[in-house]
Order: structure tokens, then C-alpha cells, then sequence
């Protein structure tokens, strides 16, 4: 029996083994489709670009690089490496992955201000919400959280638990291997559309909606139900006002990690800008706490009324592609001062 139980641990231990090895041949970026079409796209290219942003779909879907440099006056040659549910600390993970190699001259890198999101049950098993989910980025999220009390009205000892199944669930990898093993032979999962029709890695949600019904479904039950509500402005002053009091604290931890990224990026010839977007006040007391060079208050309503106009909106978190172009132009003025 002994002898058995041996066995069956050795090949355990094997099969974990091999899928380790798997991991460690394939780029950082494979359990991101998005990302991964666009770091290929890239491969030859890179070296051309001077801005990259980075971040979830609040930059994939709003900042257009050809409005961005025609407002720098062609002083920047930028690229969108957004992508749909791009959180921390994936987010951090394809930067500090992304970084690594040196750029030939300065190059900026705007990234979004980000909480680190709970994991949602769903999203558990999926390859995608751990295959960046190393020691390092386990155990920062677990730090910030018992750093903080709640997260969006969820029990920090919750959200930790989720991270903990996701970060096992990454060390064993068997919800990774068939996915792995088709990007090793170069059938991995990749997004046709993420590159947008300029190929600069913008894609707009208006352009998403002529091959996805869900999105032009999503478009219309917001315009049902928020067309004519004009409060967005006040809501979102009130919200930043709110913001302003709150205890920078609970920030602690995030901070330190930010600094980290700061400096690391500085030794590769990267100066790296956290950019706080539209609607996303309650992360400006961090914002607050990062130096002046290195950040972009984009979130204070009074400097960009414009910006709260329903007709400017996809849906309550998205700009339209006029409200991305209006968003693009003001985010090119306000990085030019820095």
C-alpha cells in the first residue's frame, strides 16, 4: 500500500513537473489572448513606438494613440496594449514582464490606477484569472488585503480565499494544459480583433458592436435606461469631493509596490505614469501619494464636464468613440505638462 501511495505521488509530482517546464517555454503574456496578439504584432515593431498604455478595457476601448499623437504633434508614436479584464495584479504582472527588456531610448509607459479586484467564483478555474498568480503577486494582494478591511462590500478574508484556490490553481496548472500545449505548437488563443482597424491596439466598443450582439445589446439597454439622466456630473463631484477625506492608510502596501514598479522601470529606460481615469475617484488618495512626475489625475469632473455627458457614453463604465477621441486628447494635454 505504501508502495503504491508512493507511486501515485511520484507521478504526481512528474505531471506537475512537466506542466512547469510547458509553463516556462511559453511567453509570459499566453493566458492573455488580447495581450498576446498584441505583444506578436509587436515583435518586430516595438523599438518604433515611444508611449505604450497599458491596462483593463478603461484603456483598450478609451484611449486612441492616432488622436493621442495628433495632439502631441507628432512627438509620440504610441500603441494601446489595453485589453478587456486586464486587473491587477495581471496588470503589474505583463508590465514588470513587458519591462524586462531595455528600451533603446525613453519610452513612457501610461498605465491605470487599479484596485486589485476580487476574483469572481466563475472566474475561479479559468486559466486566465491565475496563470500570472506567481508567489510574489499572491502575496501582495494578501497583504493588501489585510491591510484593508472590505473590498466592494466583500469580507477581505473572502477575497483572499478566492486569490488562495486561483494561486493553487496555478502551481498545479491542470486547467492550464491544454491551452499550454496549444500555444507551444502556435494554436494558442489569440483575438483577431484587438489590434482595432488601425492596428494600434484601440479597438472602440461602437466598432466591437458590428460583431458582437451582446455589446450592441448592452449599448441599447443603457441608452434606455440613462439617456436622460443628466446627474452623471454631480454624482461623480460628489464621489471625488468624498474621496479627498478618505484615509490614504490602507494604501500602504499598494504604494510600496507602485514605487518598486517606478524605479524598476527607470533602470530600463522606461518612465512610467499612473493615470487615474474618469469615474475611478475613489483610488485618489493613492494617486495622491505618488509623485507628481509619475501620475495623471484624469478623474476630477470640474476639469472635464464634457466627459459626464451621456452622449459621450457606451455604458455607465465606457466612452463612446467620440467620447474616446474627447478623452484622448485631453489625457495627450495633460501628459505633455508633465
Amino acid at each position: 500500500m505504501k508502495y503504491f501511495s508512493f507511486r501515485i505521488l511520484f507521478f504526481a509530482v512528474l505531471l506537475c513537473l512537466s506542466f512547469w517546464i510547458m509553463d516556462a517555454c511559453l511567453p509570459y503574456y499566453w493566458g492573455n489572448e488580447g495581450v498576446a496578439t498584441k505583444m506578436e504584432y509587436l515583435e518586430d515593431k516595438r523599438a518604433s513606438y515611444n508611449v505604450f498604455f497599458i491596462g483593463s478595457s478603461r484603456v483598450y476601448r478609451q484611449i486612441m494613440p492616432s488622436v493621442f499623437d495628433t495632439e502631441t504633434k507628432g512627438t509620440t508614436h504610441s500603441f494601446n496594449l489595453g485589453y478587456r479584464a486586464t486587473f491587477n495584479p495581471e496588470s503589474y504582472y505583463l508590465l514588470e514582464h513587458f519591462i524586462r527588456k531595455k528600451a533603446a531610448k525613453r519610452t513612457y509607459i501610461l498605465i491605470e490606477l487599479q484596485d486589485f479586484p476580487p476574483i469572481d467564483n466563475r472566474n475561479l478555474h479559468t486559466f486566465r484569472s491565475n496563470y500570472y498568480l506567481d508567489n510574489s503577486y499572491f502575496s501582495l494582494v494578501k497583504n493588501y488585503y489585510k491591510n484593508k478591511k472590505t473590498s466592494r462590500e466583500i469580507a477581505a478574508n473572502e477575497v483572499i480565499k478566492n486569490y488562495t484556490k486561483s494561486y493553487f490553481g496555478n502551481i498545479i496548472k491542470t486547467k492550464h494544459v491544454r491551452e499550454m500545449a496549444l500555444s507551444l505548437i502556435g494554436w494558442g488563443e489569440r483575438d483577431a480583433h484587438a489590434l482595432g482597424k488601425l492596428n494600434d491596439g484601440f479597438q472602440s466598443l461602437d466598432e466591437a458592436t458590428t460583431y458582437e450582439k451582446a455589446m450592441r445589446d448592452m449599448q441599447k439597454k443603457y441608452l434606455k435606461k440613462y439617456a436622460a439622466d443628466t446627474s452623471r456630473f454631480d454624482v461623480e463631484t460628489r464621489r471625488y469631493k468624498t474621496a479627498l477625506t478618505q484615509d490614504k492608510g490602507e494604501h500602504t502596501v499598494h504604494l510600496k509596490k507602485i514605487k518598486q514598479l517606478i524605479a524598476a522601470a527607470k533602470q530600463q529606460h522606461y518612465h512610467l505614469i499612473f493615470v487615474l481615469l474618469p469615474t475611478q475617484s475613489d483610488l485618489l488618495p493613492l494617486l495622491l501619494q505618488i509623485d507628481k512626475q509619475h501620475h495623471i489625475n484624469m478623474a476630477q469632473p470640474s476639469d472635464y464636464p464634457a466627459l459626464y455627458d451621456n452622449q459621450f457614453r457606451f455604458d455607465p463604465n465606457h466612452f463612446n468613440e467620440k467620447g474616446a477621441a474627447l478623452f484622448s486628447k485631453a489625457l495627450a494635454r495633460k501628459f505633455e505638462k508633465l
